[in-house]
């Protein structure tokens, strides 16, 4: 740093733009903070700069008492962003009572009063949280996102030694963030939260509600690995009117089953996404159940969806859902369903809907080579899937086995005594062989479907990304020809 000063001429630059050097390269950046300590001791002229640069040290990453005394002295009364670890291992040269220290001294009424952002990872112990909880509440009037992480081994059930502690004081908190601890209470009155984030919650599916309860504004919550503890108690729908992103991901089905159907969610704008979690066993229809089952998702925001995609591969099945049909999509689904457990076959993943797919125009399969269970569906279930899909317009089915794919070429070929997907347009095939077989069921498709043939079907084109072919199958193939003189148009494209 010295070579730095002396050999860039930083030394003679005003200090003006040296303070900008500064902010730009460490003042921002709270795990810098050492950095910044050493750089007052290159020269005189950096010091006398950098400590009269109060922005400096309004970003506080220490956990050395004294140094957290200087950097709050330095700061003057600039709002503050603090970010510490609790966690003294063995190479630490601060100790966990010093770092205890600390933490009393950022969090004493002088300092607290300036605190914006505030986070704490590894507090070790609930009393711990509890006591910060408290003297955030009585002395951070300005404080707008918290995230305070407890030591807690993810091996270990916590239990919650305590009632959840007061939480008032904090009008402006837009962001909370807590990781294995009890959620705190707002007793009094509404809060301000905007964003909503808790990983390992310790406490039962009525005090979240409670929770959800008070925060009117919550625009986006996050919902992981709930342990459920403590006695329930009867508690009404939660209404978040607001809310623009729901997740839940790794909770047990007795919580779902409570949980899930409490949230009202009025908002046509609302993104969900739901993940499961290995240990507790869930299949796909624990985490969406069927459409027009008792249990169904019914908000608002996954109506009239207009994309889906089934993707399965290495043991993850992925449901995304989307409001526009487009192909590719910039925007986030309306829902995304992860489930990570094997689906034994005879349980739904694919063939029943787990929204209502009267609008979907738009279906996107994308399986890979291996054995699959749905490879020993039957053609009728295949065919039960697409006749819930009636608006159906362009079909894009990739990496499957040959057997799914006869299967539901079969579907859409002749033989029932109703046509499934009648507006069909547009059938693209990618990264999938063609054996005899499905070129001779993709001929009578088009032949039914064709809007040249008698019944003048919606069938315009069929894509064929390459390189699909098996050794048996060329561009020239009759099927082609047959199918075009359909008025289908066969196209060979690169993959997407």
């Amino acid at each position: 740093m010295t070579d730095l000063a002396t050999s860039k001429g930083l030394n003679s630059f005003p200090p003006e733009l040296l303070i900008i050097v500064f902010e730009h390269n460490i003042g921002a950046v709270a795990a810098l903070n050492c950095v910044l300590i050493r750089a007052t001791h290159v020269c005189r002229y950096w010091r006398d700069v950098a400590l009269h640069s109060p922005t400096l040290w309004s970003h506080i990453a220490l956990m050395h008492p004294d140094a957290v005394e200087h950097f709050l002295a330095r700061s003057q009364a600039l709002h503050l962003r603090i970010s510490v670890d609790m966690n003294a291992n063995g190479g630490s040269e601060t100790s966990k009572k010093m770092r205890l220290q600390a933490l009393h001294v950022l969090l004493g009424h002088a300092a607290c009063s300036r605190i914006l952002s505030l986070k704490i990872s590894h507090l070790p112990k609930s009393r711990n949280f509890n006591w910060v909880i408290q003297h955030i509440a009585h002395a951070a009037p300005q404080l707008e996102t918290l995230l305070i992480e407890r030591c807690v081994p993810r091996v270990l059930i916590p239990r919650p030694s305590t009632h959840p502690a007061d939480f008032e004081g904090v009008p402006k908190l837009r962001s909370l963030t807590l990781i294995g601890e009890i959620p705190p209470l707002f007793s009094k009155a509404p809060n301000s939260l905007t964003s909503l984030d808790l990983d390992r919650p310790v406490c039962d599916v009525s005090s979240l509600l409670h929770l959800l309860e008070r925060s009117p504004s919550l625009e986006h919550l996050i919902i992981r690995n709930i342990i459920v503890a403590g006695v329930e108690r009867p508690t009404g729908a939660v209404i978040l009117p607001r809310l623009k992103t729901l997740r839940l991901q790794c909770i047990s089905n007795l919580a779902v089953g409570k949980l899930r159907p409490k949230i009202v969610l009025p908002s046509k704008h609302t993104n969900i996404t739901l993940c499961d979690s290995k240990s507790y066993g869930q299949m796909f229809q624990d985490l969406v159940p069927a459409h027009g089952a008792p249990d169904a998702l019914s908000f608002p925001a996954l109506h009239g969806l207009k994309h889906v995609q089934l993707l399965w591969e290495h043991n993850l099945w992925t449901l995304r859902a989307y409001r526009s049909s487009d192909l590719a999509h910039s925007a986030a689904p309306a829902l995304q369903v992860h489930s990570s457990r094997p689906t034994l076959d005879g349980e739904r993943f694919l063939i029943n809907w787990p929204i209502d797919a009267s609008h979907v125009e738009t279906i996107d399969l994308y399986g890979n080579s291996t054995k699959f269970y749905a490879e020993r569906r039957l053609d009728w279930q295949w065919a039960t899937m697409l006749f819930g899909v009636p608006a159906l317009k362009t079909l894009r089915v990739r990496a499957v086995p040959k057997g799914i794919l006869q299967a539901i070429l079969s579907a859409l070929g002749p033989g029932a005594d109703t046509v499934a997907c009648p507006q069909l347009e547009t059938l693209i095939l990618g990264r999938i062989p063609l054996p005899e077989e499905s070129r001779d069921t993709l001929v009578g498709v088009a032949k039914l479907r064709g809007p040249l043939m008698a019944a003048g079907g919606y069938l315009g084109k069929i894509m064929v990304e390459l390189p699909v072919f098996g050794p048996d199958t060329v561009r020239d193939e009759p099927a082609w020809s047959l199918i075009e003189g359909t008025g289908v148009q066969v196209m060979f494209i690169e993959p997407q």
